[in-house]
């Protein structure tokens, strides 16, 4: 056992930090950095308030120490058609300028960015967001219902489906906004990549039939467009949003760069308004994770990023399912980002949604407290096994290194765990283990041996 000192934070500044965003890639169903390191992702959708004029995430100055203290590295940023193309063939690049630069200050906390299309019910016109006004059929006879889903069933939604699938020239003027995004921040330091449209709806058409008819012709007409504006970024794109089991009909997009992101809520409990954390229901979202993880590998050597996810905070149980479903993804070795970083309540349907990330005051909601955890965010080498104990926060990993490979393992310690500090207490053919400079991060240095890297961290 050793003990993290003074000395060896300071000593820590000699470290490099994180490769730029830019440079990761996907390779054998993995995230993979400039310097060969697996990357795992924690982290956020930021947010439900950019769904709306002024198209503006409700991420407030103080918020980067609190995101950065829970050991977040990821951002979902929310960008909507609507927003980038107000009117016909016109780019917003006042609302480009507002978005970058918050783009510049999670670059400069080293933070990586999904760029997001974002859409729910098609558009405002339907009580939800996403494409321009313009784009929308007549809407005069359409009323909101609750729950706020339960629109996608009318006929109005589903018109506005339907006419924009089959549309050329909607298409292509979405194809459009998404060459003038890719255009504007393809050398962003913060962003790695660009997901093509959330949650796409299959209109009136049935499921099976919608996305091998229209769903991945679009996605790879898109995919096309982006690739050619910004070459080395990764281009994510996710499943018809009714179709939980989705990702087999995508084989042909199976490219370099390419990755899926599906979402996972768990309908049981939008049904009884409780999780009752049973073997069978861990046994449901097990499969649910393998289903996604085998299939994106077997179909599209993809990793699988899981874009949205959580649970009502309302719900009897919640607390026993953030936990469990995060152990989940880390079994499979997932990134994830869990919606949704805006402070309650949030939401313009229901006052209490019960998703939002943040507090009033802006402290950690309970849902989001249940998800923060150490992982290894960027391992030089085969990684082996990691695992976290959400009673304790102990946390152990092994790896084998990658001689080639000069940066450290990065293991993400956060804060907001280990307010008093941790302790190293298995280091096996470990030369160093250091804090960084933000002290929500481990750098791990094997020494010469080549053989299996294994450490273990305890609370203080």
């Amino acid at each position: 056992m050793f003990r993290l000192t003074i000395l060896s934070l300071l000593s820590a500044i000699l470290f490099a930090k994180s490769a730029p965003a830019e440079d990761i890639v996907t390779r054998a169903a993995r995230f993979i950095d400039a310097s060969g390191r697996e990357v795992i992702m924690h982290g956020a959708n930021v947010s439900q308030k950019s769904k709306y004029p002024p198209f503006m995430p409700d991420f407030e100055e103080g918020d980067m120490t609190t995101f950065k203290n829970a050991g977040f590295t990821v951002v979902r940023f929310l960008l909507t058609w609507e927003a980038v193309e107000p009117r016909p063939g016109e780019y917003d690049y006042e609302y480009f300028d507002r978005v970058e630069k918050y783009l510049d200050d999670f670059a400069a906390n080293e933070i990586l960015v999904i760029l997001d299309f974002h859409q729910d019910l098609y558009s405002r016109h339907f009580s939800g967001d996403g494409a321009p006004l313009w784009t929308t059929p007549d809407a005069e006879s359409f009323t909101p219902r609750q729950p706020w889903f339960s629109n996608y069933f009318t006929e109005e939604v589903q018109a506005a489906f339907d006419a924009f699938w089959k549309s050329d020239d909607l298409i292509s003027h979405f194809e459009g906004a998404w060459r003038a995004v890719a255009e504007r921040f393809r050398d962003h330091p913060a962003v790695f990549a660009f997901e093509i449209l959330n949650e796409p709806h299959h209109g009136s058409t049935p499921v099976g039939t919608f996305e091998p008819r229209y769903l991945v012709p679009f996605y790879s007409r898109i995919i096309d467009a982006i690739r050619e504006e910004a070459p080395e970024r990764i281009i994510m794109f996710e499943p018809e949003v009714t179709n939980a089991m989705g990702i087999r009909h995508f084989a042909s997009l199976a490219r370099e760069n390419v990755a899926i992101a599906p979402h996972y809520y768990d309908y049981v409990p939008e049904i009884t308004g409780s999780y009752r954390g049973r073997p069978v229901d861990e046994l449901s979202l097990r499969l649910h994770l393998s289903l996604f993880s085998s299939r994106s590998q077997r179909s599209l050597n993809s990793p699988c990023f899981i874009g949205e996810w959580g649970m009502i905070q309302r719900y009897a149980g919640f607390e026993k399912y953030i936990v469990t479903f995060a152990d989940l993804m880390d079994d499979y070795r997932m990134s994830w980002c869990q919606w949704v970083w805006d402070a309650a309540p949030a939401d313009p349907f229901d006052g209490s949604f019960g998703l939002e990330m943040l507090t009033e005051d802006r402290r950690l909601t309970k849902m989001a407290e249940q998800s923060v955890r150490a992982y290894p965010h960027r391992v030089a080498g085969r990684l082996l096994d990691f695992e976290f104990d959400s009673e304790t926060a102990d946390f152990e990993m092994s790896y084998d290194p990658d001689p080639e490979i000069e940066e450290p393992t990065v293991v993400i310690v956060p804060r907001e765990l280990y307010l008093e500090g941790y302790d190293v207490v298995r280091s096996e053919h470990v030369s160093s283990a250091m804090p960084a400079e933000d002290e929500n991060r481990l750098l791990v240095r094997p020494d010469d041996s080549g053989e299996t890297v294994r450490i273990s961290i305890r609370r203080r």
